[in-house]
């Protein structure tokens, strides 16, 4: 049975996730406020562009209340994983990596909705495709890689029970499916369908390919990060090609 300190903690995680959702609906269901210019953005680098999608990105209530929740459930998923037996922990903390990382990704996939499918307003700005993709993947990388911060706590406490360079993988290739998944369908956040069937495939591809590189794939940890930053590197490619030829010319017949 479950020892009554366990069983307190359990309720304490989940009144304490419950708040964090209500708070977050609340929140996000008030009309904005009106803004004011209190630090004057310039665009001239790579990482003032990543900055500024970044901030636009986190004002989007249906972004922050999905990042929300999935960091919650997370965190719930790996307390509740650390109460069970010392034993157990080296089967279940790469299928529960796995889990987190998948979480992850729900969030990030849809900045790319965030702005219309063609013409975004960064193209009116006189930004390159290259440049805007470049960003972006670098935002959707980097909240990734913030949100799978429970499934890195597992090998800090826990190092013997699941590798590093196997969580790395796993992360970077729930990375890479963000990235490809959002520019391939650019959902906006208020079409719920959408978003549904968005996230749902997201989900789907990655479970199959974190499948296969964990099975059907080298078993070198090594190997299988290697993997995963080279299915990283390949998405991001893939994302700039595909922004690239949306942003060419349209020919129009007189």
């Amino acid at each position: 049975g479950v020892s009554p300190s366990t069983a307190a903690w359990n309720n304490v995680c989940g009144l304490i996730a419950l708040l964090c959702i209500s708070v977050t609906f609340v929140a996000t269901s008030s009309q904005a406020s009106p803004r004011f210019v209190r630090r004057e953005w310039r665009g001239r680098s790579l990482l003032a562009r990543v900055r500024g999608e970044l901030v636009y990105a986190l004002r989007d209530a249906n972004v922050r209340a999905n990042a929300i929740i999935s960091v919650v459930v997370s965190t719930l998923v790996v307390v509740a994983t650390l109460t069970l037996p010392r034993e157990a922990h080296q089967t279940i903390f790469p299928l529960v990596a796995t889990i987190v990382a998948a979480l992850a990704l729900v969030a990030p996939r849809m900045l790319r909705g965030v702005f219309p499918r063609v013409d975004p307003p960064q193209r009116v700005l006189g930004l390159s495709a290259i440049s805007w993709t470049l960003s972006l993947s670098s935002v959707v990388i980097f909240l990734v890689g913030a949100f799978s911060l429970p499934a890195m706590f597992l090998f800090v406490a826990h190092p013997e029970a699941v590798s590093g360079w196997l969580l790395l993988a796993t992360i970077s290739l729930a990375a890479a499916v963000a990235v490809l998944a959002g520019v391939l369908f650019p959902v906006g956040p208020n079409n719920a369908l959408g978003q549904g069937l968005a996230s749902g495939g997201a989900l789907c591809g990655y479970l199959i390919a974190a499948v296969l590189l964990e099975n059907s794939l080298p078993k070198s940890a090594g190997s299988q990060a290697l993997l995963g930053a080279l299915a990283l590197g390949a998405a991001v490619a893939a994302a700039v090609a595909i922004e690239s030829t949306r942003w060419a010319p349209r020919v129009t017949s007189a």
